[in-house]
């Protein structure tokens, strides 16, 4: 062999080295990155099992997308997903989150939330609807209710949470966001009470206490909208509780990583040890 042909092998031999290095780093990355997102998920678990939620009264559902009992199988990034279940502990009676319309369903996202798991809707036709449509005998007392949702709302106006009389204008507790900004849809489309706080692409913990008296939503822990209310909130429903849509007629391009629903306003106390539990799992700062 020539010393020009000796130089040909060499070159070739060191381009093979460098390309199983470069392959070897990079798998090396991705391992590292898988490792981590696991690491991520079992926090968030041992967090989540130990939260303080399941120590409060009243809980009507809860779901959230660590546990691996929110869903009935494993899925792949970008999976849809026609059902999440329910967490709570203290009955038998779940309400779940379904939809059955492929077309519908929202996307499955590993690592959407700080590194975490979460729920993708796509603003145009996606929605989740509870398994049963809550009456006042399923959900007394029904003049009061206190929602959590961990949420990125991404698009500009639209309801994020809503259950109500279907059809008809009926007392209801709707969640929205209008010009990028949080207000109640209720009662009957009042929405008068509107926040002042940008929340277009935010990761927010948004709690929100319905009650005869008032209205009050905290954003990360901080009331962003409060108003007064004379009206009962006494359900004789006929329609499912709809996220991330509004049965049917208006739909948000958002994510959902947690959602916990109460029959009853919480005390103070009750509801700052749920916004930290949420802030420490999904990395939120709560004010």
């Amino acid at each position: 062999m020539n010393k020009k042909n000796t130089q040909r092998a060499f070159s070739l031999i060191e381009l093979s080295i460098v390309i199983l290095i470069i392959g070897i780093l990079v798998a090396g990355v991705t391992q590292s990155s898988r490792l981590v997102n696991e690491i991520r998920l079992s926090s968030a678990r041992s967090i989540t099992q130990s939260s303080p939620v399941y120590s409060i009264s009243g809980i009507s559902s809860w779901i959230e997308t660590t546990l691996e009992s929110s869903f009935n199988s494993d899925f792949d990034d970008g999976a849809t997903v026609s059902q999440i279940n329910d967490s709570n502990k203290q009955t038998m009676n779940k309400i779940n989150f379904v939809q059955s319309t492929v077309a519908k369903q929202p996307l499955y996202r590993k690592s959407n939330f700080n590194g975490l798991p979460s729920l993708a809707f796509d603003g145009v036709d996606d929605e989740m609807l509870s398994s049963v449509n809550l009456t006042a005998a399923e959900f007394a007392p029904a003049s009061k209710n206190t929602i959590f949702m961990v949420i990125r709302i991404n698009t500009f106006n639209g309801v994020f949470f809503k259950f109500e009389n279907s059809g008809t204008a009926v007392p209801r507790v709707g969640l929205e966001v209008n010009s990028n900004l949080l207000r109640f849809d209720y009662p009957n489309g009042s929405n008068t009470a509107v926040g002042t706080t940008n929340i277009i692409g935010k990761t927010i913990i948004i709690t929100a206490d319905a009650n005869k008296v008032n209205q009050t939503i905290y954003l990360n822990g901080v009331q962003e909208v409060t108003r007064a209310n004379t009206v009962d909130m006494n359900y004789s429903l006929t329609a499912p509780i709809s996220i991330c849509g509004n049965n049917g007629n208006l739909y948000v391009k958002c994510d959902l990583a947690e959602m916990i629903f109460f029959d009853r306003s919480l005390k103070t106390e009750e509801r700052k040890s749920i916004e930290q539990y949420l802030g420490r799992k999904w990395g939120i700062k709560i004010s």
